[in-house]
């Protein structure tokens, strides 16, 4: 350090040139590398920072809008649903309206007959023919023995009498018309001739038909009767319905029974109309009769809808959701009357006068919408049932191409499929017709797959589920993940809305991003480690610290080395439905220090320049220097001398003064300690006072209220004294009506006894009661004379004390009149007391300021005194400085300027102002320098 000293300002002045000049560069070299490596790597984790949450925001909305697809998916499903319910409905009232118009068509042609002059006058024709071939043929005993329709008497009677009945069947689309004998059940008439003509309904092979049943109904009646359709043996065993009514002559005798047959093809024609139907779509009647469930329309209209050889309604569902469908027992092609072997639950129902809409199984496992109505028919239980395949009737068509509205809506939102599901499992629909379709979940490869779970879990929860990438079988194995919904009606599952979804749109959302070079990638990664996009190079994960980390739902930023390579990452959870991912953005950390090795061979050429140039500067501006800056520096040396001289005078007046400042701020201190203590007792006084004028007030208010429910209770009091003797004027009334009727009985019980004398011996006993009662009606007297001298007494001792209430109510009123005087006097008081004590503190608050403010110039003064030694301290260190400088210079130099000797030794003088002399909790030490004299 000495031969340091001893080096003139010259050498020193290269030597510091030198080092000024290359070692900031050498450090400002290494910082900048140093620098630019972290800002690298900062920028390029920012940038996979952001690209990350980007692309972490583009999947989760991905998600949600695929979610918010769902749920408009499932409210399609449900307005769809029901608009073909409704329209389903539609048909189903319009074909029953028809229906309905039929028969009553048929009961007004059926009445039209009873009541006109055909049907009697064939009636009376063929019984006239009927007598006379009687008569000409002897050998018949009975009249069960009649003629026979072959005979040609009767067949020209036949011929004059069909016109009219072939008119009406023909134009009426009557099979038949029949006039039977009322008494003997006869076939006087058939219009088609049938085998029935000319037989006893009654016996034989016919007594067990329809017509038979018919004719006694209506003769028993005596009334219009319909008879349900079964078969018909004169018909070859085929279906048949009858509708007759009465026929009588001119006196309303009961002759003949006239009626009609029915066939099924108005039924037909009528259940048949496709109009709403579309193609799956069938329309059947059934009825219950003897018990037994049956057909009433025939189902060939829907055998082009039916697969070959089928011999089962369409729909002839159990009812029951999930269970094995109903067959019949049914020849061949389904005709009418075919039983059920069970009765599905809907046919229960509208047997029992109940109408309905619902979903149920068919027997080919696929859903259909069924509506059911009770038929509104004279003398039958039937019930019209339409039906048509769930999956045609909510799925309309909407363009030219053939695509129906899901299909469209699918490729809309751009999902790989959308599937529709009966609570059984059954995928009834599929957007995209693949080999999933009409499958069950439950069974064969999907028993295990993503479409079973997704469909489980929203069938049982009731909510939407998504569930992760997994083997799809029906496309060879391929991930595939679910997001699935519940239709719901109230709270009853209707169906499960499904969308299949595929990798291939989040490998379009993760595709290369710029910023992270042609290298960086970013993937998404499942909680099994288990890719769920294209990772574009190694897909094994298992020991992927990042997505460890994110998988624990952390996220950040880490440096990894995988293959004998570094990597920069950035990792952030993602939370899709019930599915934990991850999603994980990389780049080589090589490529993002690439500019760094550009950057060190630009900086190493710079410093050898930079060399170059100091040391050259440095020799050149040494010499020029060292005298340009010696001759200025000596002037201000003696400058700095002369004033080092004159500020030590100032710092000694300045100590001085801020001694007697300290001294002065004490004693007013102290002077204000004093009035403070004593304000704080008045206003503690003053406090008290205002207190117990507050209670005095508070009690002075209960007593006011006291006196005012004495005065209450004494009005009460008033007024029942008052009542009191009203009743008991009410009371004297009462006891001299009572004396009133004792005299009264009394003089009847004289006269009784008068009577009873002039009896003699036979009105002795009369006289004897007479007597008691005279004896009853004085006692009776004579108490209504003591009652009402006590009621006089009491209405008069009432009176008086209502004299004495009145009195004590005027004086309880004075009494709160003066209560309420002196409550406002003390109310006055304590407000005054609250006044006084808020002026008061006031006043105290008031001290508390001028007390800090003396407590502040107390601080002020000694920190002047602590300036004004440090400003002494400064003075004797400028005296320091100033002697190395003379040093500097030459010792020639240091003598002609200052001629100063040694630096003058201190004294510190240690002032201390006790808690007691001042309001602070520490004592003050007020360290006072001066000079020495």
């Amino acid at each position: 350090m000495k031969n340091f000293k001893s080096i003139n300002l010259r050498s020193k002045l290269i030597l510091c040139f030198l080092l000024v000049g290359l070692l900031p560069l050498g450090i400002m070299a290494h910082f900048s590398l140093q620098q630019s490596t972290e800002a690298l790597i900062k920028n390029s984790r920012n940038h996979l920072t952001s690209v990350r949450d980007a692309k972490k925001r583009q999947v989760e909305n991905y998600f949600q809008e695929k979610e918010q697809n769902l749920s408009s998916l499932v409210e399609m499903v449900g307005v769809l649903r029901k608009k073909a319910f409704a329209k389903l409905n539609v048909a189903q009232e319009l074909k029953k309206a028809d229906i309905e118009q039929l028969f009553q068509n048929i009961v007004s042609d059926v009445k039209a007959l009873a009541a006109g002059q055909d049907a009697l006058q064939a009636y009376v024709k063929v019984l006239t023919f009927e007598e006379a071939y009687n008569e000409d043929n002897e050998n018949l005993n009975s009249f069960d023995d009649s003629f026979t329709v072959k005979d040609p008497g009767y067949q020209d009677l036949h011929k004059f009498l069909a016109p009219f009945f072939d008119k009406f069947a023909k134009d009426k689309d009557y099979p038949d018309i029949y006039i039977i004998d009322a008494e003997s059940g006869l076939v006087m008439f058939s219009q088609a001739k049938a085998l029935d003509l000319g037989a006893f309904l009654g016996k034989g092979r016919f007594k067990d038909t329809g017509l038979t049943r018919l004719w006694k109904r209506v003769v028993k009646t005596k009334s219009l009767s319909v008879e349900d359709f079964s078969s018909y043996t004169p018909k070859k065993g085929i279906q048949a319905a009858f509708v007759g009514a009465p026929v009588r002559d001119y006196f309303g005798r009961l002759k003949a029974v006239v009626a009609v047959q029915l066939g099924l093809e108005k039924l037909n024609r009528t259940v048949a109309r496709r109009q709403g139907m579309g193609k799956s779509g069938l329309t059947y009647i059934v009825g219950k009769k003897a018990g037994q469930i049956s057909l009433r329309s025939s189902l060939a209209e829907a055998e082009a809808s039916k697969t070959p050889g089928q011999t089962k309604p369409p729909d002839s569902a159990s009812g029951k959701s999930g269970s094995s469908p109903t067959k019949a027992t049914l020849p061949g092609i389904v005709p009418a009357a075919a039983t059920f072997s069970k009765m599905p639950a809907y046919l229960a129902q509208v047997l029992k006068g109940k109408k309905g809409l619902g979903m149920f199984t068919g027997d080919d496992g696929k859903l259909r919408l069924v509506a059911w109505d009770p038929l509104i028919l004279p003398g039958l239980n039937w019930g019209l049932v339409s039906s048509i395949e769930l999956g045609e009737a909510i799925v309309p068509k909407t363009n030219a191409d053939k695509r129906d509205y899901f299909q469209t809506f699918c490729s809309r939102i751009q999902c790989e499929d959308i599937l529709l599901l009966s609570p059984e499992g059954h995928i009834f629909y599929t957007a995209a017709r693949g080999s999933d379709l009409d499958q069950d979940v439950f069974t064969g490869d999907l028993a295990q797959s993503g479409l079973n779970k997704a469909f489980s879990r929203a069938r049982d929860a009731k909510s939407e589920v998504f569930t992760d990438f997994s083997p799809y079988p029906p496309q060879d194995g391929k991930p595939r993940a679910f997001l699935s919904a519940p239709v719901m009606t109230g709270r009853s599952l209707e169906l499960v809305a499904v969308l299949k979804l595929a990798q291939k749109p989040l490998n379009a959302l993760l595709a290369h991003d710029q910023k992270l070079g042609n290298k960086g990638r970013v993937f998404l990664a499942g909680s099994d480690f288990k890719p769920r996009s294209d990772m574009g190079r190694d897909s094994d994960l298992k020991d992927y610290s990042p997505l460890r980390k994110a998988s624990q739902g952390l996220t950040g930023e880490k440096t990894i080395n995988q293959n004998n390579r570094a990597f920069l990452t950035a990792f952030a959870p993602v939370k899709i439905g019930q599915a934990n991912w991850a999603i994980v953005a990389e780049i080589p950390r090589k490529q993002a220090l690439a500019a760094v090795d550009d950057l060190t061979n630009t900086v190493i050429v710079t410093i050898l320049l930079v060399l170059c140039f100091v040391i050259a500067s440095a020799l050149a501006g040494g010499r020029f220097l060292t005298g340009s800056v010696t001759k200025p520096i000596q002037k201000v040396v003696k400058r700095l001398a002369l004033g080092s001289r004159e500020l030590g005078g100032i710092s000694s007046k300045m100590l001085l003064s801020s001694r007697e400042m300290a001294e002065n701020a004490k004693t007013q201190a102290e002077s204000l300690r004093h009035s403070s203590e004593g304000l704080e007792e008045m206003t503690q006084r003053t406090k008290d006072s205002a207190q117990n004028l507050t209670k005095a007030d508070s009690l002075m208010n209960d007593s006011r209220s006291q006196i005012q429910s004495a005065d209450q209770a004494m009005e009460k009091m008033a007024r029942a004294m008052a009542e009191m003797t009203q009743v008991g004027g009410e009371i004297q009334n009462i006891v001299k009506s009572i004396d009133e009727i004792a005299f009264q009985t009394n003089i009847l019980a004289l006269n009784a006894a008068v009577e009873a004398a002039r009896a003699g011996s036979a009105g002795a006993g009369f006289a004897v009661v007479a007597d008691e009662v005279r004896r009853l009606a004085q006692k009776t007297a004579s108490a209504a004379g003591k009652t009402q001298e006590l009621v006089g007494i009491t209405v008069e001792r009432i009176q008086n004390s209502d004299h004495f209430v009145k009195l004590t109510k005027e004086n309880i009123s004075k009494v709160d009149f003066s209560s309420q005087k002196a409550a406002q006097l003390v109310s006055l008081a304590a407000q005054a007391g609250l006044t006084q004590a808020e002026d008061l503190k006031s006043l105290n608050q008031t001290v508390a300021e001028l007390d800090l403010l003396v407590r502040e110039s107390t601080e002020n003064a000694i920190n002047i005194s602590e300036t004004a030694g440090e400003l002494d301290q400064q003075v004797v260190g400028s005296d320091e400085i100033i002697a190395r400088l003379q040093t500097l210079l030459s010792e020639r130099h240091t003598k002609a300027v200052t001629g100063t000797k040694t630096p003058p030794k201190k004294e510190v003088v240690l002032l201390s102002l006790p808690n007691k002399e001042l309001p602070y909790e520490d004592p003050v030490e007020l360290e006072l320098t001066r000079k020495a004299s």
